[in-house]
């Protein structure tokens, strides 16, 4: 599994972090990095209408392979051609925290649990909201076409269900739980408004 990591700059609470992962082919991690990188600018260009103008997103050039189990670190590799940032567009107030999600589903059941995935897009202008707080019935189209057009050209995105670590101290001792991925069947965007606490949520 291999790693792509979105850098948010340039508004309050700046900078944040999003991590996209995909289903990775063992020795072909350059491979299957660019052939990625376009798709995931794709993504965050159906965003740039909604975004206000000060705000930048940029996908990292570094990509890392990671171990799905474990969680460790297996490769690291630079995109060939890192694609241009995106910006956004839209001025006037907004609030730093305030944006929208993009819901992940898949078909897999792993510890008891459909593994599930989300995409904060935060921030997002203020003209992308009603007058009642929810997200806009255009903005809220835009973005679900965007992340259909993804899922289209990535086939091998998946949702991480992280490893757990266990209690052997514990009284029964709880085993460690390994990672799972499982590969993303659909997407959705509700119209209800994202706040995020943390720019690394």
């Amino acid at each position: 599994m291999y790693r792509m990591r979105l850098l948010w700059t340039g508004f309050p609470g700046a900078p944040g972090f999003t991590n996209l992962f995909f289903a990775s082919v063992p020795g072909d991690l350059q491979t299957d990095a660019d052939g990625s990188a376009p798709f995931v600018r794709g993504l965050t260009s159906s965003w740039a209408d909604w975004m206000p103008s000060d705000v930048h997103i940029k996908v990292d050039s570094q990509v890392d392979e990671i171990d799905v189990a474990k969680g460790t670190l297996i490769d690291s590799t630079t995109l060939t051609t890192p694609p241009a940032e995106v910006v956004g567009v839209q001025s006037g107030t907004y609030a730093a925290p305030s944006g929208a999600s993009i819901r992940w589903k898949t078909a897999t059941v792993y510890n008891g649990h459909r593994i599930q995935g989300r995409t904060f897009v935060v921030p997002l202008a203020g003209a992308a909201f009603t007058a009642g707080g929810a997200l806009g019935p255009t903005q809220q189209t835009a973005l679900a076409t965007g992340a259909a057009t993804f899922l289209t050209n990535c086939p091998n995105f998946v949702v991480w269900a992280r490893p757990k670590l266990g209690d052997p101290t514990a009284t029964p001792p709880v085993a460690d739980v390994d990672g799972a991925t499982g590969a993303v069947t659909s997407s959705s965007v509700p119209s209800l408004a994202t706040v995020l606490r943390s720019r690394r949520d």
